[in-house]
């Protein structure tokens, strides 16, 4: 018999993180090493004593940022995904590669939601803005 995990499953797991009070923290190539599978690897808190994390100043604060406009959707596929609005940082200087989205609550259960690599490689700003343009066809996270 196979193993399959129904759509409405599916669909409450994503609600359930676009529900969260989602933040973005944005890494060197450091993080490149990041093991998804260790315990001491799945908060926001123990990832950014392990990694570089952009410092604060030049318009970024650690700990990084609010995401806005998440939202859950499952399409003719059944596959259930997150989705998140266009993140705009303006006026910033400093450079990343890794976008770690986790839920804003108070360690030890700031969890991690996604880590990502940004296409192209390393992202620069110098006194400008960065956009982050979120995969609007098949979400941040999906669940399939």
């Amino acid at each position: 018999m196979a193993s399959t995990i129904p759509r409405t499953t599916r669909k409450r797991a994503t609600d359930a993180i676009a529900a969260k009070s989602l933040y973005v923290a944005l890494f060197t190539n450091s993080l490149s090493t990041w093991n998804p599978l260790s315990d001491a690897q799945d908060t926001y808190t123990e990832v950014a004593a392990l990694f570089t994390e952009v410092a604060s100043g030049n318009g970024y604060t650690t700990g990084g940022f609010a995401l806005t406009e998440s939202s859950s959707y499952i399409g003719a596929t059944n596959a259930a995904s997150v989705f998140l609005a266009t993140t705009t940082i303006p006026a910033c200087t400093f450079t990343f590669r890794y976008a770690v989205i986790y839920d804003h609550v108070a360690a030890p259960n700031d969890f991690i939601e996604a880590v990502i690599e940004m296409p192209g490689g390393d992202k620069v700003a110098t006194g400008g803005t960065i956009t982050i343009e979120w995969d609007a066809v098949n979400g941040v996270i999906k669940c399939s």
